[in-house]
């Protein structure tokens, strides 16, 4: 069977449950690209569509532009921030209206054009993603933005720029500078890296750095300066914020507020990651669709509803038994991996009742499920399973008993993931051996062990553990007097994997 006629049945499974919904579903689409000729190369984005949108009935909608944190790319919204399923509960409860969200790809140019020329993000977007995917997708001329981090700084500095192509900006977490930070901002090379080499200033210390180019984008600066009236601006920011953002954000709302600005500030408990963002969310899409309709946005936390999908039956692919979610919404998607080494049928069977359970409450997101009994390279599974993404950052691996010398193997020859799980681990290569071997990759994975005390091979996963130890590896060690390995899975870290926080 190709591999094109697999992906449809895949595909066909995986939407099968969607399809009698009379109401219409959300759809999402990932790898489009737009070839630019401002930028001259292909720009990935993503879109999702309101439940109801059609091609041939002339309708049009409101748009969100959503931009991505340094280290994402265009489906970043759709896989780390859960937004179709969060955009699409709103939308059945009436707190949003129907919109179409569109996640370019933002590169590291902070949606802006560079001081000399070299990269023209913002003309691109402005010139021509944003009148293509309008004209594609039917566009109604409402626009919105909404980013995090690096995105919320782009998301800022493209709607304040543009007020009159902008309703408004929710930035979560934005990542501006005030000037005293921005002027002193240490090593050079880091700063000239993430700053200068956008806005003017390689070589340059001090205020010096603080051109003119920088202020034309600058969030605090346009606050202070723009032409904001009747514009919409959400902030929310965590608590616990890392360097020097809990001062810079506090800066940008006493700027807004010096000026009479209307806007929402929030300062809620949480840090600087996707746990936060995700939770805010929802609230900034209320935000969004009050901008698009004209409502007083009142603030009102979102429950996550009961989800009524679950994956599939498994499909035998590459060797493996594959578990693809069954989405409440129409998807053209990937999905990240969970790769399960020497389960036994019963384990299987516990395994993916408790990730149901998890998924229907939602706390869980959708992520495949990959069982097999041999040493099967993901690379083997994902050629035969195109929804699946070939991603060293998109898969975990878990390994039950002698299955672990077989994944320590694979680990040792290319690092293939982002998490690794020992349940009771036997028949492993030596410790130091593999610590020293792990420990000589970039970037390598989470290591969790998990093991009975009273069981016969705890010696091997204590041997692990110091040897993990030894080598200053960052690991989680459970070991408990009483269990086995039929319940050693559901260890408090499990939740880190199905939870998919693999780019913690």
């Amino acid at each position: 069977m190709n591999k094109f006629l697999i992906y449809i049945l895949l595909s066909c499974s995986l939407l099968s449950s969607c399809m009698n919904n009379g109401k219409g579903v959300c759809r999402e689409y990932e790898s489009l690209t737009l070839h630019s000729e401002v930028l001259g190369r292909d720009v990935p984005y993503s879109v999702v569509l309101p439940a109801g949108w059609r091609a041939d009935d002339g309708k049009e909608w409101p748009v969100l532009y959503l931009f991505h944190c340094i280290g994402g790319d265009a489906t970043t919204g759709i896989e780390y921030c859960d937004i179709t399923h969060k955009l699409d509960s709103l939308n059945r409860r009436g707190e949003v209206p129907p919109m179409i969200v569109v996640m370019p790809d933002v590169f590291l140019s902070y949606c802006a054009d560079t001081y000399d020329g070299s990269f023209r993000y913002e003309t691109m977007l402005m010139e021509e993603l944003i009148p293509k995917v309008e004209s594609d997708w039917h566009g109604n001329g409402q626009r919105f933005t909404l980013g995090f981090s690096m995105g919320g700084f782009g998301a800022m500095t493209v709607a304040m720029r543009h007020t009159d192509k902008f309703l408004g900006v929710a930035a979560l977490s934005p990542s501006v500078r005030t000037d005293a930070q921005y002027a002193s901002e240490e090593p050079q090379k880091a700063w000239e890296d993430q700053w200068g080499r956008i806005f003017g200033g390689v070589g340059l210390t001090g205020e010096d750095r603080i051109t003119d180019y920088y202020k034309s984008y600058c969030p605090i600066h346009l606050a202070q300066n723009a032409a904001l009236d009747g514009f919409k601006i959400f902030i929310d920011t965590g608590n616990r914020e890392g360097g020097s953002l809990a001062e810079s954000n506090e800066c940008l709302h006493a700027a807004l507020s010096l000026r009479g600005i209307p806007h929402v500030w929030r300062v809620r408990d949480g840090g600087h990651d996707f746990a936060f963002w995700r939770q805010a969310l929802p609230d900034a899409l209320r935000f969004a669709g009050c901008a698009f309709t004209g409502r007083e946005y009142k603030a009102n936390a979102m429950t996550e509803p009961a989800r009524k999908h679950c994956p599939v039956s498994p499909t035998e692919l590459g060797g493996a038994r594959v578990y693809i979610p069954a989405l409440d919404y129409l998807s053209r998607r990937s999905f990240p991996a969970v790769y399960v080494y020497g389960a036994d049928k019963a384990q299987e069977k516990d395994i993916m009742e408790y990730y149901t359970a998890m998924y229907s409450c939602g706390a869980a997101t959708a992520v495949a499920f990959c069982f097999t009994d041999a040493a099967i390279e993901p690379a083997d599974v994902e050629a035969a399973c195109p929804v699946l993404r070939p991603s060293q950052r998109m898969r975990s691996a878990i390994c039950f008993g002698s299955a672990a010398h077989s994944v320590q193997a694979m680990m040792c020859a290319e690092n293939l993931f982002t998490n690794v799980v020992f349940v009771e681990p036997s028949g492993t290569m030596d410790p130091e051996e593999f610590a020293s071997e792990i420990k000589e990759q970039r970037r390598y994975p989470k290591l969790i062990l998990a093991s009975g005390a009273a069981c016969s091979s705890y010696a091997e996963a204590a041997a692990l553990h110091v040897a993990f130890k030894n080598a200053g590896l960052s690991h989680f060690h459970y070991a408990y007097e009483e269990g086995s390995g039929e319940v050693l899975w559901r260890f408090p870290d499990w939740m880190s994997i199905i939870n998919y926080k693999f780019h913690d």
